[in-house]
């Protein structure tokens, strides 16, 4: 009977049933013991021998209902402490099931997080990559101008030295043709003199022509006289 009790009070929603069936399990014993107490109430008082066989063989049957008594308290304790639980169950449930739905939600929040933070992964990746990539590129560039610096500072240099000797020669330059100015002054005024000189010369050389002419033709003119006149010529030399 204990066991019949102990699966209804497992049953929810069955507090009643369970109340009705223990109080029924507790009144079964009491009349038991009224019907084993009673026997011995219309026992003959003169057998005592018989009363006491009868005492002696209802021990068994008492102890056996004490313990159903001490089991029946115990399942009446555990039915209370289980009612107890049922009235608190459908609060912890609801409590359960709020936190049940927020942990779903935050499942979903922190898979969508997740899935976010893979895309953004992703996308640094690429970037990386990319950056890697123009890096690179940049690093490549870098050295091809550090090249091409270095070849325009070389050429720069070769220049600066081409131009400080063409600077220098150009200083030279400009003292030669000082000098040549120079020079062709003085031989502007040489030229100048020289024509002078030249000028001067014709006109002696006109002159001597002249003068040779003339005496050309005095001497022709004394021949032919000493051709003519031989006696007259010591007279004439004399006039001479």
């Amino acid at each position: 009977m204990f066991t019949s009790v102990f699966c209804l009070s497992s049953l929810p929603g069955r507090e009643d049933d369970v109340t009705y069936a223990t109080v029924k399990f507790a009144e079964a014993p009491n009349s038991q013991q009224q019907q084993q107490t009673d026997p011995s109430r219309t026992a003959d008082p003169t057998s005592p021998v018989s009363a006491a066989g009868k005492a002696s063989s209802y021990r068994q049957p008492a102890l056996v209902l004490l313990i159903l008594c001490c089991l029946l308290l115990a399942a009446i304790i555990s039915l209370a402490v289980h009612h107890f639980k049922t009235k608190e169950d459908p609060e912890k449930y609801t409590s359960l099931s709020t936190n049940y739905t927020s942990l779903l939600n935050q499942l979903q929040d922190l898979s969508s997080d997740y899935s976010n933070l893979n895309k953004n992964h992703s996308e640094l990746q690429s970037n990386n990559r990319n950056l890697s990539e123009t890096h690179s590129e940049l690093q490549s560039n870098y050295s091809k101008l550090s090249g091409s610096h270095s070849n325009l500072q070389n050429n720069y240099s070769r220049l600066n030295e081409t131009h400080s000797e063409l600077q220098s020669n150009y200083s030279r330059l400009n003292e030669t043709h000082s000098e040549l100015q120079s020079n062709y002054s003085r031989l502007l005024q040489n030229q100048s003199q020289l024509l002078d000189e030249k000028n001067r010369l014709q006109k002696e050389n006109s002159e001597l022509k002249k003068n040779n002419n003339e005496l050309s033709v005095k001497s022709s003119i004394l021949d032919k006289l000493d051709k003519y006149c031989p006696l007259k010529e010591g007279s004439s030399k004399g006039e001479l």
